[in-house]
């Protein structure tokens, strides 16, 4: 696609689909995300125009995230912000 990264130098932890922890932490289901992050303090850039939602702790797990609604029905979700 030509949508651009949400970190200007981002390190990919975690793959999108079956990976090594994919047994573990998924019962071998696939991992429905791109896991990254880059320097503490780095800013978070949307990945296309939208309408951005903030969610403190919606999980119950300690995480943050932002949800942005693009055109044409997708969404980005941007999990574990501090």
């Amino acid at each position: 696609g030509d949508w651009g990264w949400p970190l200007s130098d981002p390190t990919v932890s975690q793959g999108f689909g079956h990976t090594c922890w994919s047994n573990i932490y998924y019962n071998g289901k696939d991992h429905p995300a791109l896991d990254m992050y880059s320097d503490y303090g780095s800013a978070v850039y949307a990945a296309e125009d939208g309408d951005a939602y903030f969610c403190r702790n919606c999980l119950g797990d300690g995480g943050n995230g932002v949800f942005i609604f693009h055109d044409d029905n997708y969404m980005t979700l941007y999990w574990h912000l501090k």
